[in-house]
């Protein structure tokens, strides 16, 4: 880091993570500048392609503290301007204006109107101001529910637009052509209840008119009632009503009076919202009655469009902006009388799938005027549906005599490089059932439709395991164990028995993978099994031998015991201290949640039977990231994690009596004891709402994921769980009333 000889001191809250963000703390610190940082998530700028070197070149303090907050915030600021106050404090960030001007005032500081930004950073907001005015823009509606969203988009006609009133860079901005689709995109926005940045959501979203015409950006220095318009910039969208922007060139190619009439436009609707002081990046439609205000993004153009403008006028806009904030006027004149170049970006698309090569990069770049070729891919990375501006696989940055010759040259560099992708799909056809086990979905549950109190807005993902062979999660432990025995040499490569005491999905499982391999399988059992689950053993050619109830779970294991020492070559699986339980889902589970929610899990709920699945997949989730939060659920009726006493329950597949030494209570945040009615209740709310056939256990540990999602400090919050089975081995316990079970008994579930 720089030495801490600096007298000006300037504080930077937080920045975007490309273009003028992280050029601006370069040029910030070229103007001789002591600069703090402050940011409540430092990962997120270190992982971008050379971020850890603008911290290092470019950065003497890094502050880690909560930065949507102000009250939280202010105490940091004060520490880190004790021996050297601050002479400006501003952000490089959209999400980070209202509170860094708040700052500002309170330190005394320049800076823009705190309403003004707030105005603008508000899309509901902004449009009425707008509108109070006379700023011409498309029709719009504020909604808040899906129903209201349908209204609108009938009223305002289709097809039209969906967004969130509180992001950017595209974020969740959809373009519908049906009412439904309206009410739809409005519902999965709602689930979201934080925004990118972490901060709580805005109550209104928007639905509005969509504009055909070209789509331009005009850049704009306000210092007071002085506004310069810098120019116009042509803009390509794609991403199949995504509105992902795909290439940038200034200046514009648009007639003259086009241009000045965008210009004039965007300063109507900064005066009308009140930004004065700094950058905005303003977005317009041109239609045929003329342009259109479609947004206002109060901070310098994101990505790399304020380094076009920059090169093509020969000028250093964020040094303009770094120089007001600091107190200095503005020069006479800021522009040139005329561009001394042209500029163009052109990003890289390819194909959704896993990248198989990369080429042309070298083509590319010795095209004339090429400045930059940048790829974010590398063979082997997985290419998503192009749905934010995030989506996009690189750029080709040109700078020629004209914007027309940039944007040739940027289009021909562009079509140079290849990315082939290859689909990422199962395989066709398999070769065992064994290969079809794991891989299974995620699905978003309407929580608020199935738990009492649970609000609407709530993110509760549901790992579905019914889509395994055998439609449960017990396919991949049962493969696991079986595997291991085979490994070490237990169970012969004909011939052998496979013995486990166990009523449910273990000994289907086994069963299963034992017909499957050409072993003997004898499952052992309590008398009041389920007669779905007997017939199922059965039909894979277990052999069942039923043990007395009375005796519970423990009286099955003494016969699979005795079975088992009477019977040369055999093998007892011994689910409840197999490691080879838990290493199933270390190995399997845990990583497909981690790669299905791209990392983004903030709560696992899961029941605990044998505990392998909380504890194999839990140990993989918290290894990638400590902060995931682990909770339990286990039978009110037994609460034995929650260090109560055995009793009866009626939840299969929850403990038997006791806790199984595969159950990593190290691991355990949080113990939920379940109901025996609410475990009911949830599972056929499951069936009737969201057409889910899933087994008791199920029911439970949605019920728990509710009790969870509806906490206000898990507002926001992504909670995932896992549904072990399918519904219909337990039609006939759904069928009637609850029953209790002896603590025990296989039939509580604790063997599964």
């Amino acid at each position: 880091m720089p030495s801490e000889a600096y007298v000006i001191h300037v504080g930077v809250l937080e920045s975007n993570l490309s273009g003028s963000g992280f050029e601006g703390l370069q040029i910030i610190k070229e103007l001789d500048c002591r600069v703090t940082f402050f940011t409540r998530d430092l990962d997120r700028y270190l992982e971008v392609p050379g971020g850890p070197a603008y911290f290092d070149d470019y950065v003497d303090e890094i502050v880690h503290c909560e930065t949507n907050i102000l009250e939280e915030l202010l105490p940091h600021v004060h520490a880190a301007g004790a021996d050297h106050p601050f002479d400006a404090f501003l952000t490089l960030a959209e999400y980070d204006v209202v509170v860094a001007a708040e700052v500002a005032v309170l330190l005394g500081l320049p800076t823009v109107s705190v309403n003004g930004v707030a105005v603008a950073r508000n899309k509901a907001l902004m449009r009425r101001r707008c509108a109070e005015v006379g700023v011409p823009m498309p029709a719009f509606r504020t909604v808040r529910t899906p129903a209201e969203a349908e209204s609108a988009a009938a009223e305002i006609g289709l097809p039209c637009v969906v967004k969130p009133a509180d992001e950017t860079s595209s974020a969740d901005v959809r373009l519908v052509e049906t009412a439904a689709q309206a009410g739809e995109h409005v519902r999965l926005i709602r689930t979201r209840v934080e925004n990118t940045r972490g901060q709580s959501r805005y109550h209104e979203l928007m639905v509005e008119e969509y504009l055909s015409g070209p789509e331009v950006s005009v850049e704009v220095l306000a210092d007071g009632d002085r506004y310069e318009v810098f120019g116009v910039t042509d803009k390509s969208v794609g991403g199949l009503g995504y509105f992902v922007e795909l290439g940038h060139t200034f200046p514009s190619s648009l007639p003259g009076p086009t241009v000045r009439a965008c210009g004039e436009l965007a300063v109507d609707a900064l005066r009308g919202v009140g930004f004065d002081l700094g950058m905005a990046h303003v977005e317009i439609k041109v239609t045929g009655s003329g342009p259109k205000l479609i947004e206002i993004n109060p901070r310098p153009a994101g990505g790399k469009i304020t380094y076009l403008v920059d090169r093509a006028l020969g000028i250093r806009s964020l040094e303009l902006v770094t120089r007001q904030y600091l107190g200095q006027p503005l020069p006479a004149r800021v522009l040139p009388e005329h561009p001394v170049g042209g500029t163009a970006i052109r990003y890289l698309t390819a194909q959704p799938g896993r990248v198989e090569s990369i080429s042309g990069q070298e083509r590319a770049a010795a095209l004339p005027g090429v400045e930059e070729v940048v790829l974010k891919p590398k063979p082997g990375d997985e290419i998503r549906e192009l749905r934010r501006n995030g989506d996009r696989a690189g750029h080709v940055l040109v700078v020629a005599e004209t914007a027309q010759l940039a944007a040739r040259t940027a289009e021909a560099a562009a079509k140079e490089i290849s990315i082939r992708t290859v689909p990422v799909t199962r395989r066709p056809v398999a070769d065992s059932l064994v290969e079809l086990i794991g891989g299974t979905p995620l699905l978003r549950l309407p929580v608020d439709r199935i738990v009492d109190g649970a609000p609407a807005d709530t993110s509760v993902l549901a790992k579905l395991e019914l889509f395994n062979p055998w439609s449960s999660s017990k396919d991949r432990a049962a493969l696991s164990m079986l595997r291991g025995a085979e490994e070490r040499g237990l169970l012969g490569p004909v011939g052998g028995t496979v013995i486990e005491a166990t009523s449910g999905n273990t000994g289907i499982s086994l069963a299963a993978l034992a017909a499957a391999r050409g072993y003997r399988c004898v499952i052992v059992l309590p008398d009041n099994a389920t007669q779905e689950r007997v017939a199922i053993l059965g039909s894979l050619g277990a052999e069942v031998v039923a043990t007395p109830h009375a005796g519970g779970y423990q009286a099955a294991v003494d016969k699979a015991e005795e079975i088992h020492r009477e019977t040369p070559g055999s093998w007892f699986c011994r689910q409840h201290d197999n490691p080879d339980n838990a290493r199933a889902h270390y190995e399997s589970t845990g990583p497909e949640i981690w790669a299905d929610t791209d990392g983004l899990i903030d709560v696992f709920v899961c029941g605990v039977g044998t505990g392998g699945t909380l504890s194999g997949a839990g140990r993989y989730l918290r290894e990638r990231n400590p902060s995931v939060r682990l909770v339990a659920v286990e039978p009110a009726g037994s609460p034995l994690l929650s260090g109560g006493e055995p009793g009866t329950h009626c939840i299969p597949g929850f403990n038997g009596g006791f806790i199984a030494p595969t159950t990593d209570q190290e691991l355990i945040d949080e113990v939920i004891a379940v109901s025996d009615s609410d475990a009911l209740d949830t599972t056929r709310r499951l069936a009737l709402h969201a057409g889910l056939m899933v087994g008791v256990s199920a029911g439970a540990v949605v019920h728990a994921s509710g009790v969870v999602a509806g906490r206000p400090e898990y507002r926001g919050k992504r909670v995932v769980t896992l549904l072990p089975d399918t519904g219909e081995r337990y039609l006939s316990l759904l069928g009637r009333a609850a029953e209790q079970v002896t603590a025990g008994a296989a039939d509580s579930g604790g063997a599964r």
